[in-house]
């Protein structure tokens, strides 16, 4: 079975006076880019909620547009699993009526606002259907 939402990229730019913009974006593979944005205090936990904040958005323009509660990120933490750099969300996703309190997990390979990003999708795939 195709995903139906698959992840292109997400870039993060760090802006004058300790900010920083990170984009992610998202394609229906055949159709829309779906891209979110989110910014913030640039330290390293306040880069990595950015991305996952930008990831959520992406995912409610492509599931629920109307619904801006649709997906909403409550927490963001990196830590050591297993020696390896790591991201754990957690989220609170809606669908049809049934809310769910969801936790996803990206390895950081060296870009860490794409484990992010990668968390927040892990987080929601199955209960949005869209992986």
């Amino acid at each position: 079975m195709a995903r139906s939402l698959r992840f292109v990229a997400s870039p993060l730019d760090r802006l004058p006076r300790s900010h920083c913009r990170a984009r992610v974006i998202l394609e229906r593979p055949g159709h829309d880019l779906y891209i979110g944005t989110a910014e913030g205090a640039s330290a390293h936990l306040n880069e990595l909620w950015c991305a996952a904040e930008a990831a959520a958005m992406a995912l409610r323009q492509a599931v629920a547009p109307t619904d801006p509660e649709a997906v909403q990120v409550r927490g963001v933490e990196r830590f050591e699993l297993f020696g390896k750099a790591t991201v754990l969300v957690a989220v609170a996703a809606r669908r049809d009526h049934e809310a769910r309190p969801l936790i996803g997990v990206g390895q950081i390979d060296g870009d860490a606002g794409r484990a992010a990003a990668v968390a927040v999708l892990n987080a929601t795939n199955r209960f949005l259907e869209v992986g």
